[in-house]
């Protein structure tokens, strides 16, 4: 009998539940997708650290499972306080609380497999949509990709047990709650003041540490790229991360309360048309809610953030390979110390994998008397053992290596300062003044370049400095550098990388796989798989917290209906018509929709253009920064006015119903 009355429920009480069922039935395709890619063996097979991705998107699971439970338990309590007159009904008429307990119970366990399965469903065809997304980037073949059980039995875990938490918590009030606080919960008045001029004040100054804090960004983060105290540059970043947070927190909160109270001072808003209406009822909803719309704020907020800088990663992930490996391949030893690969065998491999090499050079390294050119520089308090002579290279060979890459030579009757690391700006400054005195010629600095020629994929060192060739006449080379170009470009990157794998032994007798020889594309499958995945798991935070607060606000809105109801057939007989009262309506739920959401959307923008700059600050290019902050804005308007629109049509069927 509790099973056909369970299923009877769900059946007519369907409608109320659409936009819950539909936010989990998608956070759970989302999870099954995420949870496949967690366990894919192209993916696995592809990315550096595979024991780092695992931790993070398990991370990112464990994260979207909790803000999920919490969603489910507040769907929970909604679906409780819609039918508490109903289940104090069921007690009058005689079944006892165990039996209301079981019946619901049963109520949850039908939705929760209805979510599971049409999840599952759904996350079928996700999966595949993810997985081609990730083969594009990593340029592989397109195909379907096989599904793991194991993702299967975590996915389906995990929702079963964010149902059973939620039903418990239910049972629990359940199993407390008089029969007469059921009968009668909605006689419950708030009778809270709140403050709006106070409150006001408080979101003025919240929204200014919001524009503090993203003002303040770049110019922490110029700082720590200069190196002059990381460490302190690196906390202040946090820091500063830590109060935009919490400005947003707290400015969510401060609206909420003050906006309403604030207009209602307004005697000319008031008089116009609904206005007082609208706003005394969203009055008590957003004093009640406020830390609600904080909470949603934030996580908004964070959605908006991870999003844009995760393709901003993979973006300068890509540009960071093309400038440091702009050889197909390199490689650089010191005569005394050659590999065990040497060039015949190694470009023996090159020629199986890539075919015909394109183009090859080899250019001599030498080394200076002592280390002035490194003890001037921003690396000098990594110590003199770090390096404790100068590296020198020819200006002719300078400009072999630039004619090689199609650039234009370049002409100097002083130094250049060729940067390994590029991540020190103020090295700029550092050389105006010092002299080199370098085979008799006593050299000025004409210039610091950020290394742009291969060197830094291959030499191991922080700086090379080029100088005329007069100036290292006689000189002997200690090393040599060697780079090729392929013909082509679309080999097994990684087989070939680890083809020129050789045993490598530690002082200590440990024993690990290296080699002397960077390949492009190996570089690039590496790096670009650890992009993608992380983009997918951003993203996949990012839209579930955009939906589960949307979900939300969906709830929440539609959680005074009874209320509503009434109020709205008051403005009915006071002679307001159907197209008064769905503009009022509209008004009320467009207000409690754009409120929590209106600062992160508004975030996006300055948060692109950080983005941007961050890329322009590493001489990479920013257009793809701001497609991509286009595109997010957009998927997340459309997620908001999916809810908003939805909850409105519920709402106006159910509030305005029998009018007309």
């Amino acid at each position: 009998m509790l099973g056909k009355l369970a299923v009877r429920n769900v059946k007519r009480q369907m409608g109320s539940y659409l936009i819950y069922f539909v936010t989990v039935a998608v956070t759970v395709a989302l999870m099954f997708s995420v949870n496949n890619v967690l366990f894919s063996d192209i993916v696995l097979a592809r990315v550096r650290d595979t024991g780092a991705l695992q931790v993070g998107l398990g991370f990112a699971t464990a994260v979207v499972s909790l803000i999920v439970a919490f969603v489910i338990s507040y769907a929970g309590s909604y679906m409780l306080k819609l039918r508490k007159r109903e289940f104090g009904t069921y007690m009058t008429l005689g079944l006892s609380r165990g039996d209301v307990l079981k019946l619901f119970g049963l109520e949850t366990l039908c939705i929760g497999l209805i979510s599971l399965c049409v999840g599952i469903v759904l996350g079928l065809g996700l999966f595949q949509a993810f997985m081609l997304f990730v083969r594009k980037i990593m340029e592989l073949d397109a195909g379907l990709t096989g599904y793991s059980w194991r993702a299967f039995a975590l996915t389906a875990g995990i929702v079963l047990m964010m149902f059973a938490v939620s039903s418990v918590g239910s049972a629990m009030y359940l199993k407390r709650v008089k029969i007469y606080d059921l009968l009668h919960s909605s006689r419950y008045v708030d009778k809270r003041r709140a403050r709006p001029v106070l409150w006001g004040v408080i979101a003025a100054l919240s929204l200014g540490v919001v524009i503090a804090c993203i003002v303040g960004f770049l110019p922490i983060i110029r700082w720590m790229r200069n190196g002059d105290d990381m460490m302190l540059a690196s906390y202040i970043t946090l820091l500063d991360i830590v109060a935009l947070i919490a400005a947003v927190f707290l400015f969510s909160i401060a609206l909420a309360k003050s906006v309403t109270g604030l207009l209602l001072k307004s005697r000319r808003f008031k008089a116009k048309g609904t206005n007082t209406f609208v706003l005394r009822q969203l009055t008590a909803k957003l004093n009640t809610n406020a830390v609600l719309f904080g909470v949603l704020a934030v996580l908004m907020t964070c959605a908006v953030i991870a999003s844009n800088f995760s393709f901003t990663l993979k973006a300068s992930e890509e540009a960071h390979i093309q400038k440091s490996y702009p050889f197909s391949a390199a490689a650089c030893w010191r005569r005394d110390d050659p590999p065990a690969i040497g060039l015949e065998q190694a470009e023996e491999a090159f020629v199986r994998y890539a075919g015909d090499i394109g183009a090859r050079t080899t250019v001599e390294l030498y080394e200076s008397d002592d280390s002035t050119i490194y003890e001037h520089s921003a690396y000098a308090r990594y110590g003199p053992e770090a390096q404790d002579a100068d590296r020198l290279i020819r200006l002719s060979d300078y400009n072999r290596l630039r004619t090689m890459l199609g650039r234009d030579p370049v002409e100097t009757d002083g130094y250049l300062v060729l940067d390994m690391y590029t991540g020190y700006g103020n090295n700029i400054e550092r050389f105006k003044d010092v002299q080199l005195d370098l085979g008799g010629q006593t050299l000025r600095c004409r210039g610091v370049y950020e290394e742009d020629v291969g060197l830094g994929s291959a030499v191991d060192e922080f700086l090379v400095t080029v100088v005329p060739d007069a100036a290292l006449e006689g000189r002997p080379a200690f090393a040599d550098f060697y780079c090729w170009q392929f013909a082509s470009e679309t080999f097994d990157g990684m087989a070939l990388y680890d083809e020129l794998l050789e045993p490598h032994s530690y002082p200590n007798g440990l024993t690990y796989m290296h080699t002397v020889y960077s390949v492009r594309r190996a570089m690039w499958a590496r790096s670009i798989a650890n992009s993608a995945v992380w983009i997918v798991a951003a993203v996949y935070i990012a839209i579930v917290f955009v939906f589960v607060s949307m979900a939300v606000l969906a709830l929440k809105s539609l959680s005074d209906i009874a209320e509503n109801r009434k109020r709205y057939r008051t403005l009915f007989q006071l002679g307001l018509g159907a197209a008064g009262q769905n503009a009022a309506l509209f008004q009320e739920i467009f207000t409690f929709f754009i409120l929590p959401f209106l600062l992160p959307i508004c975030l996006s923008v300055p948060t692109v253009l950080i983005c941007a700059a961050l890329m322009q600050m590493m001489s990479f290019a920013a257009n793809i920064i701001y497609i991509n902050g286009l595109v997010l804005i957009g998927i997340f308007v459309a997620v908001y006015l999916f809810y908003m629109l939805a909850a409105f049509a519920v709402n106006r069927n159910a509030s305005l119903r029998g009018q007309r």
